[in-house]
């Protein structure tokens, strides 16, 4: 072989041995996010206690650095549903408020 062919096998190898490491790298930086973002909404739904007020809950929720939430209007008051898109929706939390905007239950999935 030749002085050449060796050192385009050389770079070829070099190439796919860095392509791998960023791969890995970038799959466990994005796993490590995914399991903070998923923490952060079990630990902030279990905050919600009957009887905390609304203003309490989004207080509260305000400070999750990975999620993003909703409020909607229903029959029997608010429910706050809240998720993180890094967990691809895997980790959700609905709080449930009644008319005078006090924490009914949570509900966790």
């Amino acid at each position: 072989m030749t002085q050449q062919a060796n050192k385009t096998r050389l770079q070829v190898w070099v190439f796919r041995s860095v392509s791998i490491i960023l791969i890995v790298g970038t799959i466990i930086t994005a796993m490590v996010f995914a399991n903070e973002a998923r923490k952060e909404v079990k630990y902030l739904c279990g905050n919600f206690a009957p009887g905390v007020l609304q203003k309490e809950v989004i207080r509260q929720l305000n400070t999750g650095s990975f999620l993003h939430y909703a409020e909607e209007a229903t029959d029997s008051g608010t429910v706050i549903r809240v998720s993180s898109r890094l967990t691809l929706g895997l980790a959700k939390c609905d709080v449930y408020l009644n008319k005078n905007g006090e924490v009914l239950n949570t509900e966790r999935s």
